[in-house]
C-alpha cells in the first residue's frame, strides 16, 4: 500500500457531521486504511457509545476513499 496523496475532502463528498474519516493512512487499488476519532459531532453518539449504523457508514466511507483514489489514479 502507498501513502495517500489526496485528502479525505478530495475523495469524498461528505462534510460536517457526516464526514467520519479524519485521515487516510494508506490506500491502493484494493484497500484503504483510515483513521477516525469519535467526537460529539458524530451522528448517533450519545456521549458513551456509537450506534452500529455509524460504524457501517465509516466502513462505507473508507471503501469510497479506496474507490475514488483508484479512479483518480486511472485518470492520471
Amino acid at each position: 500500500m502507498s501513502r495517500a496523496e489526496m485528502s479525505v475532502e478530495e475523495l469524498l463528498p461528505h462534510r460536517g457531521r457526516m464526514k467520519l474519516v479524519d485521515e487516510i493512512i494508506e490506500v491502493d487499488e484494493e484497500r484503504a486504511l483510515t483513521r477516525s476519532t469519535v467526537t460529539d459531532l458524530w451522528p448517533f453518539f450519545d456521549g458513551k457509545t456509537v450506534n452500529a449504523l455509524v460504524l457501517i457508514e465509516l466502513v462505507a466511507q473508507t471503501a469510497g476513499i479506496s474507490n475514488s483514489w483508484g479512479g483518480n489514479q486511472k485518470a492520471r
